[in-house]
């Protein structure tokens, strides 16, 4: 459930690109670290007693957001008194125990200071909680309005386009103008070559992450990472 709520958090994300030089820059829309945070967060500390309602995230042009049933105070202890204090309050052990196990989960205390250290050095406002009395809201910010303070993010993925040959510079402006995937066997009969160099170029071209290589075998196509235009 964890794994399949950060994938569809993930796809319905931006991508923010910059040009620098022979170099594409991609920056998510929010730092994946914080996300993370976010979720592990709602479901290690909702309240699974209150039966009639659930976690809820929702995405907006400018916000997301993570809201949960988690009634305050909890074990007599304020929200505010955790965050300022860092106390670590676990509403269910068992499953904070068991992210802790894979490594999921920040060491005790320590999840909501990270989350906010992720949005600074992303470029993003702080992180606000809203508290009430059953239920528990994050809401992350992003920079919709001016995407450039992204720029010096360390949460980014650099594509090199330098010294690709003029069959894979053919190939993405081909896959860029048609927007459609594409097999090996359709890569050699627009190139007119080998298979063996096909295969060669296409493998460079996924360990730039220019191309997303997916499917198996015989049914193995190529999609183009991002809009490269």
């Amino acid at each position: 459930m964890f794994e399949k709520v950060l994938f569809e958090i993930q796809s319905a994300m931006k991508i923010h690109s910059f040009i620098e030089g022979y170099k594409r820059i991609d920056i998510p829309e929010y730092p994946p670290e914080a996300i993370r945070e976010a979720v592990v967060n709602a479901i290690v500390h909702r309240d699974y007693f209150e039966r009639n309602t659930e976690i809820f995230i929702k995405i907006f042009t400018d916000r997301l957001e993570i809201s949960n049933p988690a009634n305050f105070p909890f074990q007599n202890t304020t929200f505010e008194e955790i965050k300022q204090m860092q106390l670590s309050k676990r509403r269910n052990q068992l499953i904070a125990d068991a992210f802790e196990q894979v490594k999921m989960m920040e060491k005790e205390g320590r999840g909501l200071t990270t989350l906010g250290e992720m949005m600074n050095k992303h470029g993003l406002p702080a992180p606000i909680f809203e508290v009430g009395t059953q239920t528990f809201k994050i809401v992350l910010r992003n920079a919709s309005e001016n995407p450039n303070i992204l720029q010096k993010s360390p949460f980014k993925n650099t594509v090199d386009f330098e010294g690709l040959n003029a069959r894979q510079q053919q190939l993405i402006n081909h896959m860029s103008k048609n927007e459609e995937p594409i097999s090996r066997n359709e890569y050699m009969a627009l190139s007119t070559i080998t298979e063996k160099t096909a295969t060669r170029d296409l493998q460079d071209l996924v360990k730039r992450t220019i191309l997303v290589k997916q499917g198996q075998k015989r049914g193995t196509t190529y999609l183009l990472s991002v809009d490269v235009s």
